[in-house]
């Protein structure tokens, strides 16, 4: 197996960061917008499943800019690792529950779309689906 060279590990360390902080604070503007300026909004449930797709979007962007500083120190071929095994599987955890759950809120927006239209933006009529889309997440 072919190792990267000191750019390739340079670029595949450092990236992602510029757009992972894009990511967090559009994410973070978001999350502030529903829950201290307009909370009136979560009266809602199509609000409430954006706030919750993004303080997933928060944490998957969180985790990528941290990117290789949470790989434990001294692991080969791994520029800019500075962690332990906890920061590595902290990291590891918070991306593998999150990255699945953002694509899954993203098409629950569909379903949601669907089936307001289909009972007449009655939310009454619907509300029960919202339980459904959070444990899927």
């Amino acid at each position: 197996m072919k190792h990267l060279n000191e750019t390739q590990q340079r670029v595949f360390a450092y990236a992602m960061k510029p757009f992972a902080a894009l990511s967090f604070l559009s994410g973070g503007f978001v999350i502030y917008h529903l829950l201290v300026q307009r909370r009136d909004k979560l009266q809602r449930m199509y609000h409430r499943i954006i706030l919750a797709m993004n303080i997933c979007v928060v944490t998957v962007a969180a985790a990528d800019f941290v990117g290789t500083w949470a790989i434990p120190v001294g692991t080969p071929y791994r520029l800019g690792a500075a962690g332990n095994q906890t920061t590595c599987t902290t990291q590891g955890f918070a991306r593998i529950v999150f990255y699945l759950a953002v694509p899954y809120y993203y098409s629950s927006l569909s379903i949601y779309s669907y089936v307001a239209v289909e009972k007449s933006f009655m939310e009454k009529n619907y509300r029960h689906i919202e339980k459904w889309i959070h444990r899927g997440a």
